[in-house]
């Protein structure tokens, strides 16, 4: 007799996620996979304010500008790594 793997359904921020015994991890559903890249993209596109220069940048553009400076000052080109402040 077979016995069906253990699977687990649970419904987190209207996402469903599932734990298969068998494998490491939490995986998205089709569905949920779906939501989650329309919620990220949404995300990805809202503009705010750059603290230091004033230009209005996506959170696409504020990431890039911050793997620059990680990168700048991996090689020298500047001592301190001024980190992005979430505006309040």
């Amino acid at each position: 007799m077979s016995v069906p793997p253990f699977t687990l359904y649970v419904v987190i921020d209207s996402m469903v996620l599932y734990y298969h015994k068998d494998k490491s991890g939490c995986f998205l559903t089709h569905d949920g996979r779906k939501k989650y890249l329309k919620i990220f993209e949404t995300r990805m596109w809202q503009e705010s304010k750059d603290g230091y220069t004033g230009r209005t940048l996506n959170v696409r553009r504020h990431i890039e500008k911050q793997v620059g400076l990680i990168k700048d000052v991996m090689t020298g080109k500047i001592e301190v790594y001024e980190p992005y402040k979430i505006p309040e």
